[in-house]
């Protein structure tokens, strides 16, 4: 709580400890502050482990810290977000979802086809782009 004071995260000039939603704001503002602090300690995590990688240390040793370093990404941003991992997922059935109705389910081998011919045509349109920018350079 005296963190929350001297960072101004929360007035205790009007404190009334009978009234309830005066604790739950106060509770939000902690919870705020937690979830900075906690932020503020990975970020000192994610730059120890940046610092450490380089391909000097061999491949094992960056791989380390790489994973590391993801895994503590992963962890600040669910961190921040706490609600976005649940819409990612509901966000990507409803994207499955919608898929399906309007190009047919991908099991369908009628349009593993269709996929298959457009990826055909999508590679061959990306040789064509290579191959005008292989001529201007």
């Amino acid at each position: 709580m005296r963190q929350a004071y001297l960072e101004r995260k929360f007035d205790f000039r009007g404190a009334d400890f009978f009234d309830r939603w005066w604790w739950r704001r106060l509770h939000w503002a902690l919870e705020g502050l937690e979830a900075e602090n906690a932020v503020r300690v990975e970020t000192v995590r994610q730059n120890l482990h940046a610092g450490a990688l380089t391909y000097g240390q061999g491949q094992e040793v960056f791989d380390c810290h790489w994973n590391q370093a993801q895994e503590l990404n992963r962890r600040v941003y669910n961190r921040l977000f706490p609600w976005a991992k649940q819409a990612r997922r509901q966000a990507h059935k409803d994207l499955a979802k919608l898929w399906k109705k309007v190009w047919g389910d991908p099991e369908d081998p009628e349009v593993q086809k269709k996929i298959e011919a457009t990826v055909e045509q999508l590679r061959a349109l990306a040789r064509a782009n290579q191959s005008r920018r292989d001529e201007w350079l």
